[in-house]
């Protein structure tokens, strides 16, 4: 338990990191070369989608590792066999025992299948949750955030569901003698054992965890980057998103604001 929720951390703060600056150097792109502020406009969805996409993107060079030690572990457990058979006794322990056995990368075992499913999912993540705050017009109240946070999640994970469910198989192989030969020998196995079902079971429950766990996060999100608002709008004289929002202002809005959206 302790291994999923320190790691979460990491991640959501490496890919908030890179989605922000991202989206930041993408519309300032954009204003250097369209002056006019509605031109920066136009572009504004695309921007996030690409910066999220982006930050997917960089985000698999630490989750693949951090996934593969997760669902190792998760896979020796709940059989009595099992139980008693464990190959690793930790994380640390899997981790030093993969990189003995196959090097690096070992451990970046699942790699291709995860860039598939984290680059677009994520720019579809922040953009589904950029166009719920402008219509439910900016993420003023707890509940527009909650309700756009959670929207986001259940999109983008009903997006890549069937892919997840083919990560997993990879990833919990046998790394010294696997049973798949790669993605598409994955799938078609998966598919004339258990039919389509198998690539959306547990599909109700997965939503509801995905709805809240990412309504908390944007939340978290949110609130973390007011303050840092509030703090840097002391000092260097920027307006905060809500005033951004309501004045319609490009020329003076914070460089992490972009982020909001």
């Amino acid at each position: 338990m302790g291994f999923p929720l320190l790691t979460s951390g990491a991640l959501n703060s490496l890919f908030f990191g890179v989605y922000g600056n991202s989206l930041r150097a993408l519309e300032s792109s954009h204003k250097q070369h369209n002056p006019d502020n509605s031109e920066v406009s136009k572009y504004w969805y695309t921007n996030v989608f690409l910066a999220g996409a982006f930050a997917g993107t960089v985000q698999v060079a630490v989750a693949t590792p951090i996934e593969l030690v997760k669902i190792q572990l998760q896979s020796q457990t709940g059989t009595w066999e099992k139980q008693h058979l464990k190959k690793y006794v930790g994380p640390t322990n899997c981790i030093l025992h993969i990189f003995n056995e196959h090097g690096l990368r070992g451990l970046y075992h699942g790699s291709q299948i995860m860039l598939y499913r984290d680059c677009l999912s994520s720019g579809l993540y922040v953009l589904t949750y950029a166009a719920c705050l402008d219509f439910l017009h900016g993420p003023e109240h707890v509940w527009t955030v909650i309700f756009a946070g959670g929207t986001a999640g259940v999109i983008s994970w009903a997006s890549i569901m069937p892919l997840d469910v083919i990560k997993s198989r990879i990833q919990a192989d046998n790394l010294s003698n696997p049973e798949y030969k790669g993605i598409v020998d994955c799938t078609i196995r998966s598919y004339k054992k258990d039919g389509l079902r198998v690539f959306g079971r547990g599909f109700v429950m997965c939503s509801f965890r995905s709805f809240l766990v990412n309504a908390a996060t944007f939340l978290g999100y949110e609130w973390s980057l007011r303050f840092c608002q509030r703090m840097a709008s002391r000092t260097q004289g920027y307006i905060t998103y809500t005033e951004y929002r309501k004045e319609g202002k490009l020329n003076k809005i914070s460089p992490d604001i972009a982020a909001t959206e």
